[in-house]
């Protein structure tokens, strides 16, 4: 980037610290100033100026503060008060040998010169060596210029777009993505671009495809465990790990199920776990009628005449008893008989071989079976019987306090079925699998995702996590560096499912993909009025930001934590942001700008609707 240096001199620097600089102008160098032809004015606050500091290098900064000061003057016979005014900024770049650079090495001294900048001295700070440039708008103290950025810098990092709702957020991703699609001949690696739509903000734009969610299903055997989670939400400490048993006992075949339901059935039987007789019978009965079809097959086998069982009674008299054991059933009751502790393990003894044998579980133990199992097809009627499944377990177990702590859970696995068993989960000929349309496709493209009207949070969630995952996976699994092509993808309403997972233990998707999915060439477009309810970790690993008006102090503080590189000042700013207007920060950015945005003819479309005729 070369500069032409003009030397419209101002003032000199009176005060420098890490963070601002100083200068002061007299009144009388506010005057309007000719330079090659063109009039400058100087009016202060959001301009640039320059400080020269040896003669090849000077100091960009960009003015945040204004203040008039007078002092008296006896330098000669007649006594004066002079007017002169301080500005203060903060430096945001370096111009060496002519040309713009990123950082401030060295900073000015006491008194070192200050410098007016001319329009095309501020056109010469933005304006990239790259030829494949974008630009969204003018800066505000400077109309005539339009600053340009690289479009290989933006397209090589996460995004974020943030600003209340009204301030032109949509505005200002539709006309990135039209920047994008000049450029679409100059590709040469067929980069695909995926927006989630949910307000029907861009499916006018020169889209080669908009897809209508209302035209596709999810199949749920295609759901991961992470999916399920997340659809369903449950509670980190107490909901979650119930939650995740039951979706792999959800994917259990009937054969895998009996025999942890006998392996249940035959820890039931050790009364040790109970805290009355009564609880342990209850329990094992209940695990009984799931098995006890195949169960009584193999006691008729093994024993065929029935099988006595002789009761010592441990009493004085010396008692014993005979019962004959016809079925499994009987059998069972023996174990539970009322002169149970006073009994031997025979009747136990007896039964728990007869399990083993019936289903082969001597050795086996649940989680074997669990993490061997091949699968089943999962549905949403699977996950709620296992549930129950697993809530019967930890029963047996002697945990009585699961199904309390996890009714919210089951109310809102209830509500989820209700919502989505018959529109998004159900599979028909007249519509088509997702995924399918998720195909790694040549030439470049611009999809559209539309979402249905008043989509609720469940379904929103679910459908971005699960599509994201999917195309994590497929890109990730492209092993060869060049046959692998970036994906852009676009999160409309992303405060709605981009959230925070810190306490958690675990990364979303969107968080993995912040901080890997660059090697893999995916990357993230975030768009939100409400930041404060984002990822942190997103935002962190974010380069560009394009931020419009901010009013809540609680956002204000979070993108104040969150951003790098914006200062104070930018914070103070931005509730004051009109709208269509941004502040620009992050890495893919060497200075930070205020921009008016372009596309008038675009704004207002996500304007609220009013009960007065306009």
């Amino acid at each position: 980037m070369k500069n032409n240096i003009s030397e419209l001199e101002l003032g000199t620097v009176k005060f420098v610290n890490q963070e601002i600089i100083s200068f002061n102008v007299s009144n009388s160098d506010k005057n309007a100033l000719l330079s090659n032809g063109e009039v400058l004015s100087f009016h202060g606050v959001g301009q640039y100026i320059k400080i020269k500091i040896s003669t090849t290098v000077y100091i960009v900064v960009q003015i945040s503060m204004a203040q008039q000061t007078e002092f008296k003057s006896n330098s000669s016979e007649n006594y004066k008060i002079i007017d002169t005014n301080m500005y203060t900024g903060y430096a945001v770049a370096r111009i060496e040998n002519g040309e713009t650079k990123a950082g401030v090495i060295t900073l000015p001294k006491l008194d070192d010169p200050v410098f007016l900048m001319n329009n095309q001295d501020v056109k010469s700070l933005f304006s990239p060596e790259d030829q494949n440039y974008y630009n969204i708008g003018t800066l505000t103290n400077y109309s005539v210029v339009t600053p340009k950025f690289s479009l290989e810098k933006l397209l090589t990092g996460h995004t974020a777009i943030l600003g209340n709702t009204g301030s032109g957020k949509s505005t200002t991703m539709r006309v990135i993505l039209d920047q994008i699609s000049r450029y679409q001949k100059n590709f040469t690696n067929n980069p695909k671009f995926i927006i989630f739509d949910i307000h029907d903000d861009y499916s006018s734009e020169n889209s080669n495809d908009v897809i209508s969610l209302d035209d596709f299903f999810i199949d749920p055997n295609d759901l991961t465990i992470d999916d399920w989670v997340t659809l369903f939400n449950p509670s980190e400490n107490s909901q979650k790990p119930i939650m995740q048993r039951a979706l792999k006992i959800a994917k259990l075949s009937e054969d895998e199920l009996q025999k942890i339901s006998a392996i249940i059935l035959r820890q039931a039987i050790d009364t040790s776990n109970f805290d009355s007789l009564a609880a342990a019978n209850h329990s094992a009965r209940r695990f009984f009628k799931k098995i006890e079809d195949t169960l009584q097959q193999e006691f008729t086998q093994e024993f065929p005449n029935g099988i006595k069982i002789i009761i010592d009674k441990k009493d004085k008299y010396q008692n014993k008893n005979t019962y004959t054991a016809n079925s499994a059933q009987v059998l069972l009751d023996l174990i539970f008989t009322q002169d149970f502790g006073n009994t031997s393990n025979s009747p136990r003894d007896k039964f728990v071989r007869l399990l083993n044998k019936a289903f082969d579980i001597c050795e086996i133990k649940i989680d074997d079976i669990l993490d061997n199992s091949n699968g089943n097809i999962l549905s949403i009627s699977n996950i709620t019987d296992a549930l129950e499944f697993v809530f019967e377990e930890l029963e047996t177990q002697g945990n009585r306090q699961s199904r309390f702590f996890s009714e919210g859970l089951v109310v809102r696995i209830q509500n989820i079925q209700s919502a989505l068993g018959n529109t998004l989960f159900k599979i028909s000929n007249d519509k088509t699998n997702i995924i399918n349309s998720l195909n790694h496709e040549e030439g470049f493209q611009l999809r559209i995702i539309k979402f249905p009207a008043g989509i609720d949070d469940d379904s929103l969630k679910l459908i971005t996590n699960f599509v994201t995952r999917k195309i994590f996976i497929n890109w990730s699994n492209i092993t060869k560096v060049e046959n692998r092509t970036p994906i852009y993808l676009y999160f409309d309403e992303a405060h709605r499912y981009i959230k925070s997972t810190a306490g958690n233990g675990e990364n979303s998707v969107f968080e993995k993909i912040s901080r890997e999915g660059r090697k893999f060439g995916i990357y993230l477009g975030i768009i939100s009025q409400i930041p404060s309810e984002l990822s942190s970790v997103v935002l962190s690993q974010t380069s560009s930001f394009f931020i419009h008006r901010l009013q809540n102090e609680i956002d204000l503080l979070f993108v104040k934590k969150s951003v790098p590189s914006v200062t104070k000042d930018m914070i103070s700013r931005l509730p004051q942001l009109g709208p269509g207007t941004l502040i620009t920060s992050g890495n893919h950015f060497m200075i930070p700008s205020e921009i008016v945005v372009s596309g008038e003819n675009n704004y207002g479309k996500g304007e609220s609707i009013s009960p007065f005729n306009k």
